[in-house]
C-alpha cells in the first residue's frame, strides 16, 4: 500500500508535548507535583521516565550532588543545575540527529519549568505562563538548540529522508547506517540488551545525500569512556557539537559559523583515533569532506 512509500519524515520525533513534564522538569523531578490542580495529585501520568539528578525540584539545583562522595567525578565536579542542563542537551541532540520530523515543545528551547506539574492545562498562573526573563543558562540553551537546528538544516545526513538498509548503497564502500561499540567494532546483537554497553557509536554514511558522513557518539556512563572511532571511509572528522559544551561557542561553533562550511577552527580528529568522551554526553562528528564513490 501507500504506507510503504512513506519515508522517515512521516514520523514525528518528540520527547515532551503539551501534556506531561517539560524538558526541564524531566531532569528535575522524579514524580509529578500536581497538588495545585486540586485533585489530590491523582491527575496526570505517574509514568514520566524522568530523573531529578539526586534532588527533587528546582530550588536546590545549584547545590552539589548528594552522591558527590562517590567514585564518579562527574557528580562532584558539576552542580546539579549543570548536570541537568547537560542531560537536556543530550536529549535535544539525540532528537535532532534522528530520522523523522522533530517536534520541540515551546519553552523547551530555554528550559521552561512547570514546577513538576505534568497536567497544567487548568492553571492560569506562573505554573503555565512563559517567563521571558531568561537567565544566562537559558540563553545558553537557546544557543545550543539554534546550532543543532542549523546543523540539521545544513546536512541532509542528519535528517535522512530514506530508511536505512544497513548495507552499502549507490556504489558506497560502507553501509548507509552502522552501529559500533566503544572499541570501534561492530555492535553485537547482545550489546543492545547488555547493561554494560552504555557507550556506543552510530555511523551514517552521507553518500546517499552527497553529504559528509556523520558519527554520533553516546556515552551514557557516569565515567569517561575511551572511544576508538570506526574506520568508515577513512576520512578526518570534525567535532561539530558536544553536549559537554555549556554553549556552542565553547567548541568554536555557533551563530558566527556556517554549519555547511565547518572551518579550520573546528577541532579535527584523525580516523581510527581514540578519544576520551566525557560521561553523560553526546558528540556529533562530521567528516571533513564528503566521500566520493568510484563511478
Amino acid at each position: 500500500g501507500l504506507g510503504r512509500l512513506r519515508g522517515p519524515r512521516a514520523s514525528i520525533n518528540f520527547v515532551t508535548a503539551h501534556d506531561g513534564f517539560t524538558l526541564a522538569d524531566l531532569t528535575a523531578y522524579d514524580r509529578k507535583h500536581n497538588t495545585a490542580n486540586l485533585e489530590n495529585n491523582r491527575d496526570g501520568s505517574d509514568d514520566n521516565r524522568s530523573w531529578n539528578h539526586g534532588v527533587e525540584g528546582t530550588l536546590a539545583s545549584n547545590g552539589t550532588h548528594p552522591g558527590a562522595d562517590t567514585p564518579y567525578a562527574i557528580l562532584s565536579d558539576m552542580t546539579i543545575a549543570d548536570l541537568r542542563a547537560r542531560s537536556q542537551r543530550n536529549i535535544l541532540a539525540t532528537m535532532f540527529v534522528s530520522s523523522g520530523t522533530p517536534m520541540l515543545t515551546g519553552g523547551d528551547e530555554f528550559g521552561r519549568t512547570q514546577y513538576g506539574n505534568n497536567n497544567a492545562y487548568c492553571q492560569d498562573d506562573p505554573i503555565s505562563w512563559v517567563d521571558w526573563e531568561l537567565a544566562e543558562s537559558q540563553h545558553a540553551q537557546i544557543d545550543a538548540v539554534s546550532w543543532l537546528i542549523a546543523l540539521r538544516k545544513a546536512h541532509p545526513v542528519l535528517r535522512p529522508d530514506r530508511f536505512a538498509t544497513g548495507t552499502p548503497r549507490n556504489g558506497d564502500t560502507i553501509a548507509d547506517l552502522s552501529w559500533y561499540t566503544a572499541q570501534g567494532t561492530p555492535m553485537p546483537d547482545y550489546g543492545w540488551t547488555d547493561w554494560h554497553h552504555r557507550t556506543f557509536q552510530m555511523l551514517r554514511s552521507g553518500v546517499t545525500w552527497g553529504d559528509r558522513d556523520a558519527l554520533i557518539i553516546i556515552n551514557a556512563n557516569l565515567d569517561s569512556a575511551e572511544v576508538t572511532l570506526p574506520a568508515g571511509h577513512d576520512l578526518d572528522w570534525l567535532v561539530a557539537y558536544s553536549t559537554v559544551w555549556a554553549t556552542p561557542a565553547e567548541g568554536g561553533v555557533g551563530s558566527t559559523l556556517d554549519p555547511a562550511e565547518l572551518s579550520l577552527e573546528v577541532e579535527h580528529v584523525s580516523p581510527r583515533s581514540t578519544l576520551t568522551i566525557e560521561p553523560l554526553s553526546v558528540t556529533i562528528l562530521l567528516s571533513d569532506v564528503a566521500f566520493q564513490p568510484e563511478s
